[in-house]
């Protein structure tokens, strides 16, 4: 998301090299010109830039294609505004912030966005309780590599590392770790971890599995008092839910949770087992696809989330760690195995008293 500065700021081929990572750059101060000049060529093909705050910029293959990302304004019954002097400071100063990018990346197809941000996005931004923003996030994306040649040796690296000569990019996760507060009493804390793991494969490989793992620290007597399941074999979305029922039985915990709290994902017709790993405090959602069922460069998201008590939450920290291991990529003629247990793939985060530590 290329906010403040223009892309003329930027050198060229870094950002060709993060389009041909599969990432989607949004442009939000630069016009149609100004991303012609800078690739060289007719990327823009819009002529009316009324209403337009931005750019949304991929790679088809090996060529580059934009697409405006436009506004509208419609009064309290609905009908679409085209002038006057609300309309203007409305047009003017009209912007995108990073949930928004995340959702139009997520989504190519107008209805699809619409209908998931209607189902999950706009029910977290307009709630009125706790669970309405995160008071902490980390986020970190890992490459995933093959050795060249006979070998089937792998490296997963966090974006920016060079894996030296002789490696292919097979693919890429980036996940984040997101806390929310969600009641206290007296001493104790709860906080809900929610997880987005994205996972994706790159240059003509496909991605048949991979596990996501959350895993709460052995420390200060905390525990995990709920877990999403989440349900997968479905290319369409599909909801969740965490907490329901917990409201009256755990005191301090906020009453928005009595009845759970949902949200949706799309499993792109992933297979998902919801295993315990190796203990109860470490959850493992394992992802996996039939071979001819996939796609080269195929991408997955998937949203796993636990409910901790902390005890002693006001006074005594609270550690919990996501991750994507085991890992299976395909190419033409072999496949990759990657545990990726370099420490590369990890988010930590620590709080104490809803704070991020």
């Amino acid at each position: 998301m290329i906010e403040e500065k223009k892309i003329e700021k930027f050198d060229r081929d870094e950002i060709e090299e993060v389009l041909d990572d599969g990432v989607c750059i949004i442009a939000l101060k630069s016009d149609n010109s100004e991303i012609n000049n800078f690739f060289d060529e007719d990327v823009c093909e819009d002529d009316d830039t009324k209403g337009v705050i931005g750019y949304k910029i991929e790679k088809n293959g090996e060529d580059v294609i934009s697409e405006p990302i436009s506004i509208k304004a419609i009064d309290i019954d609905g009908e679409e505004v085209e002038n006057g002097k609300e309309y203007e400071e409305l047009i003017n100063n009209a912007t995108l912030n990073a949930q928004d990018c995340n959702a139009l990346y997520e989504n190519s197809d107008d209805e699809e966005y619409i209908e998931q941000l209607s189902a999950d996005d706009v029910a977290v931004l307009q709630a009125s309780n706790s669970i309405g923003s995160s008071y902490a996030e980390k986020s970190r994306t890992t490459y995933f590599y093959g050795k060249s040649g006979l070998s089937c040796s792998t490296k997963a690296l966090e974006k920016g590392k060079s894996p030296g000569s002789g490696w292919n990019k097979m693919g890429f996760s980036t996940i984040t770790l997101a806390v929310f507060n969600v009641g206290g009493k007296s001493k104790k804390r709860y906080d809900l971890f929610l997880g987005t793991m994205q996972v994706g494969a790159l240059k003509g490989y496909k991605l048949t599995d991979f596990t996501g793992q959350m895993r709460l620290y052995n420390q200060n007597k905390c525990s995990i008092i709920d877990c999403t399941t989440l349900k997968g074999d479905s290319d369409e979305t599909v909801s969740t839910s965490i907490g329901a029922g917990l409201g009256a039985s755990e005191s301090g915990l906020s009453a928005s949770l009595s009845a759970g709290y949902s949200y949706t994902y799309n499993p792109n017709g992933m297979k998902i087992k919801n295993l315990s790993g190796d203990s109860e405090l470490q959850p493992n959602w394992k992802c996996s696809k039939k071979l001819e069922d996939c796609d080269s460069n195929e991408r997955y998201v998937i949203k796993p989330s636990i409910l901790v008590k902390s005890p002693n939450g006001k006074t005594k920290e609270t550690k919990v760690s996501m991750r994507v291991k085991n890992l299976k990529f395909h190419g033409k003629y072999k496949y990759y195995d990657v545990a990726n247990s370099s420490g590369s793939e990890y988010v930590y985060l620590v709080v104490r008293n809803h704070k991020k530590v």
